[in-house]
Order: C-alpha cells, then sequence, then structure tokens
C-alpha cells in the first residue's frame, strides 16, 4: 500500500506499523490476547451482526486448517458459486486473510470498510487485532454478497473469535496435534476438547481421522449435541506418488488429482471430499467435475512448495510444530531420497523447540540456522546453541545467518561445492518463509 494512505503493513502475518492501525481503529497492543466471546459479540453487535447473513463452513483443528479450507472455497468457486474465504496468517500481505473467489480483497475496498468500522464503533470501545481481524472480514463478505463462507479458526476454537457463529452450516476439525500447549492443553483431549467448541447443536461435524485419544473427545461432544459426526475413511483411501508435480489418489470409488505435494493433503482433500458430499447432501449443488477439478487446480503457498532456480529445488514451507515438521521430513525423504538436503531453520521462541530439532535435523546434510523478524524469534545465536547441544549434525556442517535474507545466497554456494545433485528447504516459520518465497518469486 502506499506512503501516505497505508492502512497495514504486515511481515510474515505480524502487524509491524501498529501505530498506523491504532490512528485507525481502536486495537489492543501487539501480543493482547483476550479470552472470552464476549466482547466478540458487543463488536459485531455494534456493527449490526453481518455473521448472522451469511452461510458459513467453520473450520477449526492444529493442522491442515488452511490447506482445507482453500481446497474448499476452490471447490465451491468452481461450481460457480461466490465464495469468502478468511485464513491465517498472511504471508506477506494482511489482504491475503480476506479473500472472495481466491482474491484478496483490494486496498480500496478494506478503505471503505474501515470507515465503517470507524463510524459505527464507539469511541471507547477496544478490539484484540484478531476481533478486528475476523470482523473487517464478515462486513466484506456480506458486503460483496458471497453465496457462502469458509472460515478457519484462528487460534482453538471454543474461544476463538470466529465461535461467535450461531450456526454454521458445518462444523470441520482437521488433524489435532500438541501446540499452543500453554493456552490449549498438553494432551491430545485438551486441545480436542477445546477444538469441539466449534461444535454446534443443529450442525454436522466433518472430521479429519483423529488419534483415538482426540477423537473420542469429538465424537462425545457430537453425540452430547445430537449431531452426526463424519470421519474420512482411510479404507477408502489409495494413492501413489505420480512425480514432483502433483499427486494421484482415489477416495470412495473416484480418482483425483492434487498439485499439493505433501502426502497429508491427500487426507485433507478426502474431508474437503466429506465436506462436499454434506452440502450435497443439503441441497448444494457441486458436481463432481468442479470437485475434481477444484482439488487439482488448488495451490497453498508455503506448504511444501517447490520453486525451481537456476536449476536448483527450493522447497518453501512454514510447518513449525512437531506434527508439521514430521511430516515435512517424511516428505523431504519421500521426493529428494538420495539428494544433499541442506535446510534453513528461522523458530519462533515458544514452540516446541526440542522435538522439533530431533525430528528434522538429521534430515540435512547441511543446515543454516536463521531468525525470523519479529518480536517472538528465537535468536540465531540461541538455536545453534540448542543445536549443537544436541549433536545431531556435525558442527562443521552448521552455519548461522542471523539475516535471513542473506540465506538463499549462502546455501546456493554449499549446493554448488557439492557433486550430487543439492535442493534447498527454507522451514520453520511463516514469519519469514512468507517474505523470502516473495522474494524468490520475484
Amino acid at each position: 500500500m502506499g506512503e501516505t494512505n497505508t492502512i497495514w503493513v504486515m511481515r510474515g502475518g505480524e502487524v509491524v506499523e501498529y501505530e498506523v492501525l491504532e490512528e485507525r481503529v481502536n486495537m489492543a497492543p501487539l501480543g493482547t490476547a483476550k479470552l472470552g466471546l464476549d466482547n466478540m459479540r458487543t463488536l459485531m453487535h455494534h456493527l449490526g451482526d453481518p455473521q448472522e447473513k451469511l452461510k458459513l463452513i467453520h473450520i477449526a483443528g492444529t493442522n491442515g486448517k488452511g490447506s482445507t479450507a482453500m481446497m474448499t472455497a476452490t471447490v465451491l468457486e468452481k461450481a460457480g458459486y461466490k465464495v469468502g474465504l478468511f485464513t491465517s496468517p498472511s504471508l506477506v500481505d494482511f489482504n491475503e486473510r480476506i479473500q472472495i473467489n481466491r482474491q484478496p480483497i483490494s486496498d480500496a475496498d478494506l478503505e471503505e470498510i474501515l470507515e465503517v468500522v470507524n463510524e459505527k464503533l464507539p469511541a471507547d470501545f477496544f478490539a484484540t487485532q484478531f476481533e478486528m481481524f475476523t470482523a473487517l472480514a464478515w462486513l466484506a463478505f456480506d458486503r460483496a454478497q458471497v453465496d457462502i463462507v469458509v472460515m478457519e479458526v484462528g487460534l482453538g476454537g471454543r474461544l476463538d473469535a470466529t465461535n461467535i457463529i450461531s450456526q454454521p452450516l458445518l462444523s470441520v476439525i482437521t488433524k489435532i496435534a500438541l501446540d499452543h500447549v500453554h493456552i490449549l492443553g498438553d494432551t491430545l483431549a485438551a486441545i480436542a476438547q477445546d477444538k469441539a467448541g466449534i461444535i454446534k447443536a443443529g450442525t454436522p461435524v466433518i472430521s479429519y481421522p483423529q488419534a483415538p485419544e482426540a477423537g473420542q473427545v469429538l465424537e462425545t461432544v457430537a453425540s452430547a449435541r445430537k449431531v452426526p459426526l463424519t470421519v474420512v475413511d482411510l479404507d477408502q483411501v489409495d494413492y501413489q506418488l505420480d512425480n514432483s508435480s502433483h499427486q494421484s489418489f482415489s477416495y470412495r470409488g473416484y480418482d483425483y488429482q492434487l498439485s499439493l505435494l505433501e502426502d497429508h493433503q491427500i487426507f485433507n482433500a478426502c474431508l474437503v471430499i466429506e465436506i462436499v458430499t454434506a452440502l450435497r447432501n443439503n441441497g448444494w449443488e457441486i458436481s463432481q467435475s468442479a470437485l475434481q477439478e477444484g482439488l487439482s487446480t488448488a495451490k497453498w503457498p508455503a506448504r511444501f512448495e517447490l520453486i525451481r532456480r537456476q536449476g536448483l529445488d527450493l522447497i518453501i514451507d512454514g510447518s513449525h510444530n512437531v506434527d508439521g515438521i514430521k511430516s515435512l521430513r517424511n516428505n523431504l525423504l519421500r521426493y529428494y531420497p538420495n539428494a544433499y538436503r541442506i535446510g534453513v531453520i528461522g523458530m519462533v521462541a515458544d514452540k516446541d523447540i526440542a522435538h522439533v530439532l530431533e525430528n528434522i535435523v538429521p534430515v540435512f546434510d547441511e543446515l543454516i540456522v536463521t531468525q525470523p523478524d519479529t518480536h517472538r524469534a528465537l535468536a540465531t545465536d540461541d538455536l545453534m546453541t540448542q543445536i549443537k547441544a544436541s549433536q545431531l549434525i556435525a558442527e562443521d556442517k552448521l552455519h548461522a545467518c542471523p539475516d535471513f535474507w542473506q540465506t538463499p545466497d549462502l546455501a546456493k554456494n554449499l549446493a554448488n561445492k557439492e557433486d550430487q545433485d543439492a535442493m534447498v528447504c527454507f522451514f520453520g516459520s511463516f514469519y519469514y518463509v512468507g517474505e523470502l518465497r516473495q522474494a524468490l518469486l520475484d
């Protein structure tokens, strides 16, 4: 956005020019969280409760929320619907969070919606950033008169700002794993209980195939709410690796292709198929060709995303929790079993660093350590110290590079020294891979 008319300046999903936002709307300082839904309900009441006029699919879970939401939105668009999509975090620009038919909201539309917010909110009313982001999305979707909205939860479920919606079309739970344990709990059952907070009476539930500990919680809550629970049937899934540009799989007797390369995306796609089946049962017209085309064309940046530059494969991946890192490890071994693998890692400090390192460092022949540009970053020196102490990689194969902008050149130099085919994987945090991805594409 232009210098004289800046509303949002984002870096890896984080507002970095908060003072500009503060001039436009009353938002609590960066990092402020407010548990409970009363403030969000009050906020939306001031704004006319646009969310109550929208037909919504509500998606919670630990991993795969964004991918599932994006694939669902793409399929619905291919079926001829005008689709609102709300996801987080954004990789580069705030606008990415609010999309209509997979196009980010324009600066001009954001300006107009902010004027509405300023007109309707009392001068002394404050909202958290995510509350305001959610409100802007609902206002945008109502203003655009979308046919349907795919809404991703921000954190957890029960007390998430998105959870004030009273009657979504579907409640969807993606894979549940350990993350944000200081907020949601340190067991799968505790985290599942929080995610299950989006389950509402009268709304069918669709779930990824969960670990028994989490699955039992979802079954109990769905039963208590007297709503049907549909779980992806693993016995109906068959897949194989075709090449490095797509995956083929079948589910319930139909064949599909995916441009998303991670193996777990096949199961997310099966979740989307179950979502489509439930919508069809409620009268939504979605052809099989729209479903197949939507899945085959769906793209989701920075999720095991392949960029080729000067003959070198670069993988961009925002994985940052243990479950996501395990998936990244498996996919690196699957697609690059014989390559010289160079990793670039940068993380925020509040993650399970020790278990992340344990599950990914041994995959790499060399490792570059950097840090994201955020107040939450784990400093390069601190991460280097932890990696050295782990003894998971030889110290002469470990390289410190605090400025993440310099990591592509360093990685390329390391790759050029090797006789065997090399590849590079940037991972550990959306806070830096988003910006790096944009630079590599430019």
